[in-house]
């Protein structure tokens, strides 16, 4: 199925766009944006969403992550208020963590070497979402600082849809390399069980409340609007999809992005709201509670 059509955006307004032009400062934010652009990896859909509108979105978008992280810290300091951190013991690494930290090295290692190996700016997608919670893990199995490996499990778990749905509907059409399959399958399954041998195996808290969930939807922004538009711009690569929609899914047109981002949260929610009880409900048959209701 070929791509969305460029011209497609020519069937919504244009109030919008005159709009945006008259913010100060947004016609020189996107002439910048324009001028990330090499002529060399331009294609057809590069400007899908015009220049004006990518402006807007990295502004307003980063400036509400903002407050949703400032309000993730809030309540989190308001729960550490009223339900003091339980303490944290001191722990030693396992062989099991060390494995598991050898077995996601190596295959960030290997993603590292394929994309350099395809050439054309695809190291861009080591930025993907797996590939970045992949990293965090590896910090997670092997820090002595038990306090933001709690943070992190506790905010992966709202964000392992991403793992999920990589799972449940791979794209691996362009894994052709030697063995690049095998390590995509490797790396996402490591990924998913990671979560569960820290809250089986540790004495990590799981917390019961909702500034994970908050924390987990700033962090998700600022990858997309922070990291991902800005190199998609500048690479010509539809990096997770940020220059123009996937082919295959009905969310397309300008607010392709927006529609996309409203079904993530709640996705997050569901899977963090699900997955949170249920881990607590088996790891009470597995070894005494020590979540609390936040840290």
């Amino acid at each position: 199925m070929a791509p969305p059509a460029f011209t497609e955006r020519a069937a919504y307004p244009t109030a919008f766009d005159a709009w945006v032009r008259n913010v100060p400062g947004m016609v020189w934010f996107a002439d910048r944006l324009r001028a990330l652009e090499a002529p060399e990896r331009h294609d057809v859909l590069h400007w899908y969403l015009p220049a004006e509108q990518h402006a807007f979105e990295i502004v307003a978008t980063n400036l509400t992550f903002v407050f949703v992280y400032m309000f993730a810290m809030y309540l989190e300091r308001k729960n550490r208020a009223h339900r003091p951190r339980p303490r944290m013991r001191s722990y030693r690494q396992t062989a099991a963590d060390y494995l598991l930290a050898a077995v996601l090295s190596f295959c960030l290692v290997m993603q590292v070497v394929y994309k350099l190996r395809r050439g054309h700016m695809q190291w861009t997608y080591l930025i993907m979402p797996c590939h970045l919670m992949s990293a965090a893990y590896v910090y997670v199995l092997v820090t002595p600082n038990r306090k933001a490996a709690a943070h992190i499990i506790n905010v992966v778990l709202y964000m392992s849809y991403f793992t999920i749905l990589a799972l449940l509907f791979p794209d691996t059409s362009q894994l052709t390399q030697l063995y690049e399959l095998e390590v995509f399958w490797l790396q996402h399954y490591a990924m998913v069980y990671v979560p569960f041998h820290f809250l089986l195996t540790t004495d990590l808290p799981l917390y019961d409340d909702y500034a994970s969930f908050f924390y987990a939807t700033a962090y998700g922004g600022f990858g997309f609007y922070v990291l991902q538009t800005p190199l998609a711009l500048y690479s010509g690569v539809n990096v997770n999809y940020q220059l123009w929609p996937p082919p295959k899914q009905p969310l397309h047109g300008r607010v392709y992005k927006q529609q996309t981002a409203i079904v993530l949260v709640l996705l997050g929610w569901i899977v963090g709201r699900v997955l949170t009880p249920g881990v607590r409900l088996a790891l009470t048959f597995v070894r005494p509670p020590t979540w609390s209701s936040r840290s």
